[in-house]
């Protein structure tokens, strides 16, 4: 889903801090739909429901040993932080951006 779509911005707030501000958002949303998309089809394969691919493993092992996913990695910004302190990155970074649109 996405987090704002492009069409609710008015073109008047089309300058170059909003383009980057909708990219940044893009960005967020891509990734966030690849973690939840995967954690959905991991799911399914842990429950049987489809094949444990060899990605899927990896991610269970990179979960496992507290590190960030090569699938969500190759989705964000470089980072050598541990799982834990991603993810909180990633919840701060989203709350900013969507702190505005709340109003």
């Amino acid at each position: 889903p996405k987090i704002l779509p492009h069409d609710h911005v008015a073109p008047e707030y089309r300058d170059s801090f909003h383009v980057l501000l909708l990219q940044e958002i893009d960005r967020y949303s891509t990734l966030i739909d690849t973690i939840l998309e995967g954690l959905k089809v991991y799911q399914e394969a842990e429950q049987g429901k489809c094949l444990m691919t060899e990605e899927l493993e990896r991610m269970r092992y990179s979960l496992a040993e507290g590190r960030v996913p090569k699938a969500w990695k190759d989705r964000c910004y470089y980072s050598n932080k541990q799982l834990g302190e991603w993810l909180a990155d990633l919840t701060i970074g989203f709350g900013l951006l969507t702190s505005g649109f709340d109003r």
